[in-house]
């Protein structure tokens, strides 16, 4: 590798791009936006569109064979240049930006039978919708859907935190929780509120069919307006003092009701 291959400058127009990249509003203006470490880009480049690829100088030395990729643009950055443009710790020295997913248009209407989605309301944190997404997946939900008000998808945090569950299935964004819940229920879908007043556990629910939950943020709970469209509401038990579960963890407590109804013969 040549010395003039490695980009060395602030003023280099890609360094540049990346950087825009960084906060939303570059996000929102390019429909692009960036991940980092070796193996969430490898996952990109297998299920969507990576338009380029940046390493710094050291990974390259450590990988030549990534730098034989053709299929992808690659572009290797002086180390302190590259650190000055990772977002989270522990890179790698490796990332890529990819362009913004294309979501269903019509994520309810699929062929499986008993269709499981966790809906969630103006989730604040990145790291918890990281963790809840990434919970969805593990349990084989259909879709994620995130109201207005939650925090971005394509948020760094939200993307590692997700440990590469989002590109396993489909999270829809902003969405007017109304309408998204008269959808599923027109349908077929039992939809179920995660709420404090609820009259029973999920344990004695019959979660067999096709369902979802509704959550809120662990600071605020689900909207009054938003839970009375559900068919039930659901609490969780706590016999401790802990006065409210993580979205993340609560999510995952209803989701495995599911799972574990589902595995039972």
């Amino acid at each position: 590798m040549q010395t003039n291959d490695i980009i060395t400058s602030k003023e280099n127009q890609l360094y540049k791009y990346i950087t825009l990249l960084t906060v939303k509003k570059g996000r929102d203006s390019s429909g692009e936006f960036i991940i980092e470490g070796a193996k969430f880009v490898q996952e990109a480049l297998e299920h969507c569109e990576v338009v380029q690829v940046a390493v710094s100088e050291t990974f390259a030395g450590k990988n030549p064979a990534v730098m034989t990729i053709s299929a992808q643009k690659i572009s290797v950055f002086a180390d302190s240049l590259f650190n000055a443009l990772a977002v989270t710790e522990n890179t790698g020295g490796i990332l890529a930006v990819c362009k913004k997913f294309t979501p269903p248009v019509d994520f309810i209407n699929n062929n499986k039978p008993d269709k499981l989605y966790l809906i969630a309301e103006e989730i604040s944190d990145p790291g918890n919708l990281g963790a809840l997404i990434r919970v969805a997946d593990a349990a084989g939900a259909d879709a994620v859907v995130l109201s207005s008000c939650c925090v971005e998808l394509y948020n760094p945090k939200v993307l590692r935190g997700s440990a590469g569950s989002v590109f396993h299935l489909p999270v829809i964004e902003d969405v007017d929780m109304r309408e998204v819940i008269w959808e599923l229920k027109s349908r077929g879908v039992r939809v179920y509120a995660a709420m404090p007043a609820g009259a029973m556990y999920p344990y004695g629910l019959d979660l067999r069919g096709s369902c979802a939950f509704v959550l809120g943020s662990e600071a605020n709970g689900l909207k009054w307006e938003t839970a009375e469209l559900a068919d039930a509401f659901v609490k969780l038990p706590m016999p401790g003092k802990a006065e409210s579960l993580n979205a993340a963890v609560a999510a995952g407590v209803l989701l495995y009701e599911a799972v574990r109804q589902r595995l039972v013969i």
